[in-house]
């Protein structure tokens, strides 16, 4: 009879222990479903005030990006400042942004009027998890503003405020936050100023210069746009920038001609804000014929330095005058103090004074044409003579009268003419003109002797492999000497190291040689930017050589760094428990996740149990009432 009642226990007990088991299961898995994570909406209204009723609200929209803790501003307590993060991102185009933050959260619906039309609203949703603290940044996107771009200039409208708020905050009522988004006028940019300046003396203003004014994109495909600008009294007034069309991609020529006015300079107004892969400069188009970029050729084609609207500083370009004459002697030397008598075609001496920049048309240095002045003019410390004002002529010619000590008088006489506009010139072998210096040596009355250490130097210019008019600046390198087949220092103990200035320009001086010329070779080791060169570059120091044309270097840009992923650590075995009677996850097997089809076959299972059971205890019954 007990083994009766303890068979019949049993089968009714397991049967109620896997439902009771399935029923603990089924809220675990629901609450684990695939991770689900328990998040809340919050509602943000943003009120604009209406400056100008219409019957149609204005559309205007937000974008909203989430910005993390580490993005945030701090004051000077290191609390977070949420005025000065949106001041921060309000200078930033939404492309800037989303690269600074990586992310953008959502574009809000158009603006609406409020039910009772006193106002405009923008409307969205945030829905972020429950219990958690983010920051947003809300900023009029870029479409809606070049939208109400003419009513902000105008008048009727204003520039919506950017913002950065807290969800949630104590301001938040019932998951709501309704903010009066205040509008305000956009900054005007700076006025831009080009000055054209002399580069021997910066008070010397260039007028009647003729520049373009172009946008360069500094991404991959190096794309150049030209700006349209409207002529006003005194300044030129920002239109468009012509982005050209698949059809008609942008060409620069048909940017606005712009002119230095009397003062030398150009004032540009109200440009606007580029991208921060674009930047503004300006590109000469033509100088006046005694102005010269370097090496003889004219300033067509010279970019000034790259700038954004909000610059304050003037941007200066500079023009190096031709000289008339450039003295030096054999070795390359620049000889000062040399004298010389400019005649005519008829053998008279002209007379000259000292350009003092007294009168209009001076230029503070050098001499110009007077017939109450003196008829000898001397050399500069840069061996250079510089004549102005001179009558229209040809077959002007010229003699050395005062040569320094220890050097051969030039017995030569040289011949150059001068144009309508006052340009000194020379004629090539096709009768053409030529615009260049007149280069005179000098021969030292003593002849170097066998143990006579000669010096000389070399002139170098480091330009863009793919575009000659981009000056590398700070590109250095080790002036080395060959010693076999290996490359040493000239001087061990004092190693010579040059650098190229903002003109890509650099040069050495004083380097001894031997016989006719020496062979010495620049090792580069730093090229900001760009590809640092390996290479030896040879070069060759002789007694003229410091007066030749300057050597070109060429550099190609250093290609954007491709980001590498972190590498995905490696995932560490797992360590085996020791088996213990407490029951545990690991035990019980992995959680039953909602829609599990465990639940139901515990549920199933343990029906048929119950079923069986009764069946099980009904039998015994029967046979014992036939019994």
């Amino acid at each position: 009879m007990k083994r009766e009642r303890k068979f019949r226990l049993v089968a009714l007990i397991l049967p109620i222990l896997m439902l009771i088991q399935a029923f603990f299961l089924a809220p675990a898995g629901f609450a684990e479903e695939d991770g689900a994570i328990d998040k809340l909406k919050y509602t943000i209204n943003l009120d604009i005030k209406i400056i100008e009723k219409g019957d149609e609200p204005s559309g205007r929209q937000v974008k909203v990006w989430q910005v993390p803790e580490d993005k945030l501003e701090k004051d000077a307590s290191g609390n977070i400042d949420l005025l000065k993060t949106a001041q921060k991102y309000d200078k930033l185009d939404e492309k800037s942004i989303k690269e600074e933050l990586n992310n953008e959260k959502l574009l809000s619906d158009e603006s609406k009027f409020t039910k009772d039309g006193d106002k405009e609203r923008i409307t969205f949703e945030i829905e972020q998890e429950k219990d958690k603290v983010f920051y947003y940044l809300i900023k009029e996107s870029e479409a809606s503003f070049e939208k109400m771009r003419d009513k902000i200039d105008n008048g009727p409208s204003e520039k919506l405020n950017t913002s950065v708020i807290k969800v949630p905050s104590e301001s938040f009522n019932e998951n709501a936050l309704t903010i009066s988004l205040k509008g305000n006028k956009p900054e005007e940019p700076e006025d831009i100023t080009l000055v054209k300046k002399d580069s021997k003396n910066p008070n010397k203003k260039i007028e009647k210069i003729n520049f373009r004014l172009l946008v360069k994109s500094n991404t991959e495909d190096k794309k150049v746009y030209p700006v349209i600008l409207e002529q006003k009294s005194g300044y030129y007034e920002f239109k468009a920038i012509d982005k050209g069309t698949e059809e008609k991609p942008a060409d620069k020529k048909t940017a606005t001609v712009l002119t230095t006015n009397a003062d030398g300079k150009i004032i540009v107004r109200k440009l606007p804000k580029l991208s921060k892969d674009e930047a503004y400069y300006f590109e000469e188009i033509e100088a006046i014929g005694i102005y010269k970029e370097f090496n003889n050729i004219l300033n067509s084609g010279k970019p000034s330095e790259e700038f954004d609207n909000t610059i304050k500083e003037e941007i200066v370009v500079e023009n190096d005058r031709i000289p008339f004459v450039k003295k030096t002697d054999t070795k390359g030397k620049l000889l000062e103090k040399v004298g010389f008598k400019v005649y005519n075609k008829e053998g008279k001496a002209l007379t000259f004074k000292k350009d003092k920049g007294e009168n209009i048309g001076d230029y503070g240095y050098g001499y110009f044409y007077d017939e109450n002045g003196d008829e000898e003019v001397f050399t500069d410390k840069d061996g250079n003579i510089f004549l102005g004002k001179m009558p229209a002529d040809e077959d002007y010619y010229f003699l050395e009268t005062t040569p320094l000590k220890d050097y051969k008088e030039s017995e030569e006489k040289y011949y150059f003419n001068v144009d309508e506009n006052g340009v000194i010139y020379l004629k090539d072998k096709d009768n053409k003109k030529v615009q260049k210096s007149l280069v005179i040596k000098n021969i030292p009355i003593k002849p170097q002797g066998e143990n006579e250490k000669k010096t000389g130097g070399r002139k170098f210019i480091k330009v863009d492999k793919d575009d000659a008019k981009i000056k590398v600046k700070g590109a250095k390198f080790k002036v080395l000497k060959k010693v076999g087949d290996k490359y040493a220092d000239i001087d061990e103990d004092n190693p010579l190291t040059v650098e190229s200035d903002k003109d890509g320009r650099f040069e050495v001086k004083d380097l001894p040689y031997e016989g006719d010329s020496t062979t010495y070779y620049l090792k580069e080791f730093a090229a900001p930017g760009y590809i640092v060169n390996s290479d030896p570059i040879p070069f060759t120091i002789s007694a003229t050589s410091y007066s030749e044309t300057q050597q070109v270097i060429i550099n190609e840009k250093q290609p954007p760094k491709e980001e590498t992923p972190p590498p995905t650590p490696p995932t560490p075995p797992e360590t085996p428990s020791t088996p213990t009677k407490t029951l545990t996850s690991r035990s019980r097997g992995p959680l039953v996740k909602t829609g599990d089809i465990r639940i139901w076959i515990y549920f199933a299972i343990g029906l048929l149990m119950i079923v069986a059971g009764f069946i099980i205890i009904r039998n015994q019954d029967k046979k014992q009432e036939l019994a």
